[in-house]
């Protein structure tokens, strides 16, 4: 029987100029399902704890999901799939310019390309192509 990943990450307080924010920490695992990488998210628009503790956990549900999947090798999670979950929630971190710039760049260059690809099965030798054929435009 294949382990599963369970984990509550960890919320945490943070001072900022304009006021206080909330963080959460959590790992993921890297798609050999060993190592972990620790990573960091701003949870938008709570006032206190409890409010991030609740969007906290509907978070940690999607992150265990993924985690899960990656130690039981069932990762079936398209680019496209992946652009409509996880990098939206990326985005909300960036600046509104860079937010534009991305989402053209991913809706011109990357979707057509890689949009049906399995995040697994994309090699470096497919943004190499990806590269060459964008400069080649």
């Amino acid at each position: 029987m294949a382990r599963t990943s369970y984990q509550r990450g960890r919320i945490e307080p943070r001072k900022r100029k304009w006021g206080m924010v909330w963080v959460l920490r959590y790992r993921v695992r890297d798609n050999t399902g060993r190592m972990r990488i620790e990573k960091t998210e701003q949870l938008a628009g709570c006032k206190s704890e409890k409010e991030a503790r609740r969007q906290a956990d509907k978070r940690m549900v999607e992150i265990n999901r993924l985690n899960s999947q990656i130690v039981t090798g069932q990762t079936n999670l398209t680019f496209a799939q992946f652009q409509a979950g996880l990098w939206k929630d990326y985005l909300t971190r960036l600046k509104e310019s860079s937010v534009a710039t991305y989402t053209s760049l991913m809706k011109v260059e990357l979707l057509p390309i890689l949009g049906n690809k399995r995040l697994c099965e994309i090699k470096p030798a497919d943004i190499t192509e990806l590269l060459k054929a964008s400069r080649a435009r």
